[in-house]
């Protein structure tokens, strides 16, 4: 009798190859010069990028939704397929009742490294090194938004849904109507069954996440952080088409407040990436504009449990100051900080400038500043190419404020996870501006 292989062996050598694949880097490289939004998938490993269409994303598929009390206590983590239901398949409270509910990311090292017309975004669990065509080596770092306030945490936690306001004097959640509902001690909350809230500004919403303890507004470092595990995962800056696989985006033609739908109607998606169409909505969470003629209207999207992290309505980001400059106008300086305490509008105090300049015009980004993803150009940018994501600029000179992720009346021309708006000020209210919280 010939020889025999051992299968089992050869399956665990397969296997065991597999995972430590798993744990090497991975992340992309962009063509900047190369107008397709279509980046390259890879590992590092010896400091080498090696393109590999990888399909596993140990980071990502540790994000889960979960509910925290208001001292952002951890309460219990939520069905990974239907967030209706607690991970022991009990009926869960996502109404507020027993706390927000949160997706909580781990810990991760990062590298945003420019080499040549590439740039790569690379991430692991550990830390790692990346070597540069000059054979000059790159350590990476915790990603900025795990050492918010100067300490070190094993886990951040970003909103699953769009923020709710919770009306003090009457003890309960209310529906945004577009005007002004909030006062002074009102809460924002990510909870499932109400329209978020609109016409509010990002001082009060600062407020408003504020007022139980650790919670605060979305900030620039979270949207970064989002930002950078999406890019890691779809490999793509075109987040509105749905051709790449990516999650989507939400639609509605031309601006109308009845569009608006209520938060949670990505919880039957649990904590999958994926669109939700007004036909398969359920009934109690769609907008009041009647969709059944085009039922496949995209009503929702979520990534990674993140229920419209883009799209829907335009979000403030906290803890980034920028100061358009000159009459003409002459520079537009950008200003962060990573402390939540000693977030603040219109000025400079415990902000690091970033030592950048914003375009002074709007259009569709083409470039981005090293370390971040603020536009640098919106020369030769276009819906579907470079960057495709639009950027507005300030007409006048003053103190400005940062929103991201673009509205649902651009339909899948332009909301997308890198649109920016930097054209108000803090104290804007506005039909179409909301915001959500992190912890």
């Amino acid at each position: 009798m010939g020889y025999i292989p051992n299968i089992k062996a050869r399956l665990d050598d397969v296997e065991s190859r597999i995972t430590a694949l798993e744990a090497l880097p991975y992340g992309v490289r962009w063509d900047t010069t190369n107008s397709s939004p279509a980046m390259t998938k890879g590992i590092v490993s010896g400091g080498e990028f090696i393109a590999v269409a990888y399909t596993s994303y140990p980071i990502q598929e540790q994000m889960r939704r979960c509910v925290l009390d208001s001292s952002t206590v951890f309460q219990y983590y939520l069905n990974a397929e239907n967030a209706n239901y607690k991970e022991n398949g009990d009926t869960a409270n996502i109404d507020g009742t027993d706390g927000q509910v949160m997706v909580q990311i781990p810990r991760f090292h990062y590298i945003d490294q420019v080499d040549g017309d590439y740039r790569y975004f690379l991430i692991s669990s550990k830390p790692f090194y990346f070597i540069k065509s000059d054979t000059s080596k790159v350590y990476s770092a915790v990603h900025p938004w795990f050492l918010e306030g100067g300490g070190l945490v094993d886990h951040k936690y970003f909103s699953a849904f769009e923020g709710v306001l919770y009306d003090v004097t009457a003890g309960s959640y209310v529906d945004g109507t577009g005007s002004s509902l909030y006062a002074a001690g009102d809460k924002i909350h990510s909870v499932y069954g109400y329209v978020p809230m609109t016409y509010i500004s990002r001082t009060e919403i600062r407020a408003a996440c504020a007022v139980d303890g650790d919670y605060y507004q979305h900030c620039y470092w979270a949207d970064h952080a989002m930002i950078l595990l999406y890019l890691t995962e779809y490999a793509n800056w075109y987040s509105q088409s749905a051709t790449y696989g990516i999650p989507g985006y939400t639609e509605g033609g031309s601006w109308d407040l009845a569009k608006r739908c209520k938060t949670g109607i990505t919880a039957t998606l649990g904590n999958a990436s994926g669109s939700v169409s007004y036909g398969d909505a359920l009934a109690a969470l769609r907008c009041s504009y009647d969709f059944s003629g085009t039922p496949d209207v995209v009503i929702a999207n979520s990534f990674r449990g993140i229920e419209n992290f883009y799209g829907h309505i335009w979000k403030w980001i906290d803890g980034i100051n920028i100061q358009f400059i000159g009459d003409p106008l002459s520079d537009a300086d950008v200003h962060v900080c990573n402390n939540p305490a000693n977030f603040a509008d219109d000025t400079t105090t415990n902000y690091t400038d970033l030592s950048i300049a914003m375009p002074l015009s709007d259009g569709y980004q083409s470039e981005l500043h090293a370390g971040t993803f603020m536009p640098s150009s919106v020369s030769g940018g276009g819906s579907s190419t470079y960057i495709t994501d639009y950027y507005y600029a300030s007409s006048s000179a003053g103190w400005r404020a940062l929103q991201s992720g673009g509205y649902l009346d651009y339909g899948a021309s332009a909301p997308g996870v890198a649109s920016r708006d930097a054209y108000y000020a803090a104290s804007t209210r506005g039909e179409r501006i909301g915001g959500r919280c992190s912890a």
